[in-house]
Formats: structure tokens, C-alpha cells, sequence
């Protein structure tokens, strides 16, 4: 048995373990990233934010812990704030058809799930990449909207979970 590498590696998890604290409690920008440096010749990794010359620098991303908020909508197309977090309102299209969502935060994806016998059930966020903003005013009939559920005839309600 190799004693130098098993310190080397139970080293690594007390640094990584005791240095975690101090990554959560950033507030840059770059708060879900992890930063280390990698030694050229062992690879033994260290976290910093400047690495030596003996080293290359690495980096990661931290994986987000359930969704930023979410939202409930009962088998009535009502909208249940109590079931609900981070949803300031929630409209409905004249035709029925589409829940517009106004949230505390920016979202960038969703998922939307039904209850029994809902089919044709879609989401999206509003964004460049998505739903384009004027879309979503036209469906919504408000600015105020960061996501559009897509459920017609519905037969059940639905649950929204916003990252």
C-alpha cells in the first residue's frame, strides 16, 4: 500500500472539504464555478484563483440544488400560490390555452409535468433563445411574463418547476 498517495488523496479531501465553505460564500459572478490548479507532473489538485507556473489551471461548475422556484395549478386552471414559490402572477391567453408566469428571478429552463390525463402540455421561458418576448406578449397580453405553459383541454392541472 501506497501511504504517500493515500495522504496525498485524503489531503486533497480535507482541502477540498474545509475550502468549500469559503466557494459557497462567494458573491462574484463566478459563484457556481470552481477554481483549482492541477499539478503539472502529479496532478494533485489545489483551490485557488492563481495558479503557479508548476501548474494549469482548472475549473468546474457547481450543480444547482433543485429548482429556483415552481408553481401550481389545480385541475380547475386556478392558480395555487399557497403551492407555489417565486411566482408573483400567473394570466391565462384569451383562448384559454397558455399560463403566463411572472417570477422573482430569470429563468433559463423549465419542466412541466401533469396530473392524470393531461396531454399536449409544453413549456418554455421567455428569452432570445426561447420564447421571443413579443410572442409571449401577444399570447400573455402582458410584458410581465418569464414563462408560457402550453396546455389546451387539459383535463387535470399541472406543475411548473422554474430553474
Amino acid at each position: 500500500m501506497d501511504w504517500r498517495k493515500i495522504t496525498v488523496v485524503l489531503g486533497l479531501v480535507l482541502l477540498v472539504g474545509t475550502s468549500g465553505t469559503a466557494l459557497a460564500t462567494s458573491t462574484s459572478a463566478d459563484a457556481l464555478k470552481i477554481n483549482a490548479c492541477a499539478n503539472r507532473k502529479t496532478g494533485q489538485l489545489r483551490l485557488a484563483q492563481r495558479c503557479r507556473s508548476t501548474e494549469r489551471s482548472v475549473s468546474w461548475a457547481q450543480q444547482a440544488a433543485g429548482p429556483q422556484g415552481y408553481a401550481s395549478v389545480a385541475a380547475d386552471k386556478t392558480f395555487m400560490p399557497n403551492a407555489s414559490r417565486n411566482v408573483t402572477a400567473m394570466t391565462r391567453s384569451t383562448d384559454g390555452d397558455y399560463y403566463c408566469f411572472d417570477l422573482t428571478f430569470t429563468p433559463v429552463n423549465m419542466v412541466v409535468s401533469a396530473g392524470f390525463g393531461g396531454s399536449y402540455i409544453v413549456g418554455d421561458v421567455v428569452g432570445s433563445s426561447t420564447l421571443s418576448r413579443d410572442r409571449a406578449i401577444a399570447l400573455c397580453g402582458t410584458a410581465a411574463v418569464d414563462a408560457v405553459v402550453y396546455f389546451p383541454k387539459g383535463e387535470s392541472g399541472f406543475y411548473a418547476n422554474f430553474n
